[in-house]
């Protein structure tokens, strides 16, 4: 089992068949968003969309997929060349127990090494 911090403001229970999405936005300061993310037992579906600032329109940049994250955690991380909008999906459509995603997010600054 992952331990990570289970602070309310970075935990999700999700019921089965629901999806949840969590909005990160992109800071002007940084120059990508890392995410990190475990749940406490089985595997949960997870995508990656960005929206464009002042656009309706979202795009895909992870296909939602099903990711084993109950022993190690899920860690990723995306490069912004604009602002905008973020959302973290988990998807728990497959699954008939309900399942509780403890996530992470940060940033790199603009001028950190790559």
């Amino acid at each position: 089992m992952v331990q990570m911090s289970t602070s309310p403001s970075n935990t999700l229970v999700l019921s089965p068949g629901e999806r949840l999405s969590v909005q990160v936005p992109t800071s002007p300061q940084a120059s990508a968003v890392i995410w990190e993310f475990a749940v406490d037992h089985g595997d949960i579906g997870f995508g990656l969309y960005f929206q464009r600032g002042g656009v309706a329109v979202v795009e895909h940049l992870i296909p939602p997929s099903s990711r084993d994250c109950s022993i190690d955690l899920f860690i990723g991380k995306h490069q912004y060349q604009e602002q905008g909008m973020y959302l973290l999906e988990f998807i728990n459509t497959h699954s008939s127990r309900q399942k509780t995603v403890f996530y992470r997010v940060f940033y790199q600054n603009a001028t950190a090494q790559q």
